[in-house]
């Protein structure tokens, strides 16, 4: 019971501290900043946590002193917020609501297979020591690290230990829903009921039933979660041309959010392309040269720097596992051959070629073209595709049921196919390179059939008191649903697992979690050893020391 109630303080202690970040980097940064939302301030504080993060690592090690004296700087500059009345206490009680609900989401005894594999031993390495370059030869998954590892780094606590390291996922979902849901009210309450407000309403509800395992998040739903709220906002700037100052420091977080949290979001950066072609129409080129010398880009830009050199650091390749960004001269890297043979598993993988218990013969044919089709869709449109198609369909339906009215307005056409067209060329890409709903399909697919529902939808004239219950109801049973999945979810890890979140509310740690750290003690051992003694051991994987700094090589045959 005394290390639930440990988790609980430290869960809602680091909620407040992100909060206190958030608000003082808004102050510090974008003053004039006219955004209230409170889920906006979370990812402002989530954001430069990460960029803290990311550097100061370069340095030191996130241990139980340094982490408690951020979280205590998080709280102090929270409370400091609200007795200079820049956050409203009152004002948050719907962001606590969310996170005190997403908090049974969180309780969790068995993770995801990818947590004990590279999630938790890359995070607990964060913990125990500075950068360890070329880290990527010793697991597959130390070459695609994601900022999620470096925010959660900062929560190994005193007490808690590393039983937080799941807490990062929870941030991102809880903000994403604030900021969602007050953008909802305020749309009720300007009167402002169109094809936005459908859209957000459809995200919230989106989010809460198909991501409610938090377990599963991994490093690919939390950017999925973002990129909702990017299409969002993108599609507000094209409409209002008195939101420019509101919108490029979104689109600057959270894009640069999204590309941390994942190498191959890269791609997203053509989302540009119909953002820059919308202002030379509109003749306002001179709002880019505000963008490229606002603070906020610079941040942005060193975060999108940080991420590129921990890759280079860990793996010798800018982004791995592209063979054209690769440096295979470096001692620590990654051979080419290597690189080349991980792109094509990952992809042979996503595209149903390999599972855990099989994989095709002759994988680089079976992946070239089109080949994979029929086999992806047996093996994995049906039925897995296929269930998530019928619950969009179903979702939607309901909408429309709801909201339906008899009444209808004239609504302004939204003239938005280049940025709809820049969708659709994403969820080609999607198909044609990783044709996994965990590696973009879940938000690609249900914005581009969202889209044109909500335009749909705009033209139904309803009362506002309908429009407000209809919405309370739906956030309502959607938040149900989540709390339902997740209390049987917990129940069946009970039974299982003799689970009992209350004598021991956190999930199983084992030496395989803790297997690197083992592993990384004994190549130092070694090292000072042949150094010192001169009794050096031939192993392909070695380790030296330059410049203050470990690098751990493999060893040419």
């Amino acid at each position: 019971m005394i290390n639930a109630l440990i988790f609980v303080v430290f869960y809602f202690a680091i909620i407040s501290s992100v909060l206190g970040y958030g608000i003082y980097f808004r102050e510090l940064l974008i003053k004039n900043f006219p955004e209230e939302n409170y889920g906006f301030i979370g990812f402002l504080g989530i954001f430069a946590l990460i960029i803290y993060s990311y550097i100061s690592n370069l340095i030191i090690s996130h241990g139980l002193i340094h982490n408690t004296v951020i979280l205590i700087i998080g709280i102090a500059l929270f409370f400091l917020s609200i007795y200079q009345k820049l956050l409203v206490p009152k004002k948050t009680l719907t962001t606590y609501c969310f996170f005190l609900l997403i908090f049974i989401g969180i309780i969790i005894f068995k993770t995801h297979d990818d947590f004990p594999y590279y999630h938790f031993p890359y995070i607990n390495l964060l913990t125990s020591s500075d950068i360890i370059i070329g880290i990527g030869n010793l697991n597959h998954g130390f070459r695609t690290p994601s900022s999620i590892f470096y925010l959660n780094s900062l929560f190994y606590l005193p007490y808690a230990s590393y039983y937080l390291f799941s807490v990062g996922a929870a941030l991102i979902m809880g903000f994403a829903l604030e900021y969602l849901f007050r953008d909802i009210f305020f749309s009720i309450k300007k009167k402002n009921l169109g094809d936005i407000f459908y859209l957000r309403l459809l995200s919230i509800v989106f989010i809460l039933i198909f991501f409610y395992r938090l377990s599963e998040h991994g490093t690919d739903r939390s950017a999925q979660i973002i990129i909702f709220l990017l299409v969002i906002e993108t599609l507000i700037f094209f409409r209002n041309k008195n939101y420019y100052n509101t919108f490029f420091p979104k689109l600057v977080i959270l894009g640069s959010l999204i590309i941390s949290l994942k190498n191959f979001y890269f791609v997203y950066l053509i989302i540009l392309i119909p953002v820059f072609y919308h202002l030379y129409q509109n003749k306002r080129l001179v709002e880019i040269k505000k963008l490229f010398l606002n603070k906020i880009f610079l941040l942005a830009s060193i975060l999108v720097v940080s991420v590129l050199l921990i890759n280079f650091f860990n793996t010798g390749c800018l982004v791995y596992p592209v063979s054209i960004t690769c440096f295979e001269n470096l001692i620590w890297s990654i051979s080419l051959e290597e690189v080349k043979l991980m792109n094509d598993h990952y992809e042979n993988w996503s595209k149903a070629g390999a599972g855990p218990n099989f994989r095709v013969e002759n994988s680089e044919n079976y992946i070239a073209g089109f080949n994979w089709v029929n086999n992806w869709l047996e093996m994995y449109f049906f039925n897995k595709m296929s269930d998530f198609l019928l619950g969009i369909i179903f979702l939607i339906t309901v909408i429309f049921i709801f909201f339906k009215s008899n009444k209808t307005i004239n609504v302004k056409k939204n003239n938005h196919y280049f940025f709809y067209s820049t969708l659709l060329l994403l969820l080609f890409e999607w198909f044609y390179n990783h044709p996994a709903l965990r590696y973009g399909g879940y938000s690609l697919i249900a914005l581009i059939i969202f889209i044109p529902f909500c335009n749909y939808m705009s033209k139904f004239k309803n009362d506002l008191k309908k429009i407000k219950k209809n919405v309370f109801t739906f956030i309502l049973l959607a938040s149900v649903i989540f709390l339902t999945r997740n209390l049987t979810r917990i129940s069946d890890e009970i039974e299982k697992y003799q689970f009992n979140p209350l004598s021991n509310i956190f999930y199983k740690v084992d030496s395989h979690h803790l297997r690197i750290d083992e592993q990384i003690l004994d190549l130092k051992k070694e090292y000072y050893q042949c150094k010192n003694l001169k009794r050096c051991e031939e192993k392909i994987v070695k380790i030296f020391k330059k410049n203050g700094k470990f690098v751990i090589y493999k060893k040419n045959d």
